[in-house]
């Protein structure tokens, strides 16, 4: 089945800015330090989030970032470091990747999504420097019967370069990745990733389990 979270409207934000409480979360400074962004000589940017921290760090991205129809780029860096991939997954758009760096972990959230939920998805956007903050609220859950399991989210402010960056709750954990673009049959544009069930069932072994 494919499943997907709704979310309502989205409000951009930068940190560190004067932000309304519920952004200006200690999780969110946190959070940011465990998103990446992949730098290509062919552009554009793109986003990318650490589940494993040791040194080299384990990352988690979308596949689209890295590859071009059937072309694997390998002359990607993070903050300057080469990356090696570890396993790809077509039919998610994911891949896991590591590189020479040291950055915290982000966690998965274990516990159920559910409606109203306030989330908040976080990306390189426009190759910006830093990571831009999309905060959003989950407002109900539908299914297609495909193979494939979806997110779908509200359309992001700063959509470009964010691909691959984390969707988290509350806490910092991570509850999807962001994608794709979609048109609803209204017209309305939103953006999808993979949710995070269906992302430990492909990656679980690349997570760090402290």
């Amino acid at each position: 089945m494919k499943k997907y979270l709704i979310l309502a409207t989205t409000v951009a934000l930068l940190l560190p800015i004067s932000a309304p409480v519920s952004l200006a979360a200690d999780y969110l400074g946190k959070v940011s330090e465990s998103v990446v962004r992949l730098d290509s000589p062919r552009g554009p940017f793109c986003s990318g989030f650490v589940i494993k921290g040791q040194r080299p760090a384990t990352i988690l991205t979308a596949l689209h970032c890295i590859e071009a129809g059937d072309t694997y780029h390998f002359d990607i860096k993070i903050d300057g470091n080469p990356i090696r991939v570890l396993q790809i997954n077509v039919a998610q758009d994911l891949a896991v990747i590591e590189t020479d760096i040291k950055r915290p972990a982000l966690k998965p959230r274990k516990e159920p999504i559910t409606a109203g939920m306030l989330v908040t998805g976080i990306g390189h956007g426009n190759g910006l420097l830093r990571p831009v903050f999309t905060q959003s609220v989950v407002i109900n859950t539908v299914y297609n019967p495909l193979n494939q399991q979806y997110l779908l989210l509200s359309k992001w402010a700063f959509s470009e370069g964010m691909s691959g960056g984390p969707v988290v709750d509350t806490s910092g954990k991570v509850i999807g990745i962001i994608q794709w673009e979609f048109l609803l049959t209204d017209g309305t544009a939103v953006d999808a990733g993979t949710p995070i069930d269906t992302i430990l069932e492909i990656t679980k072994d690349y997570w760090e389990t402290k």
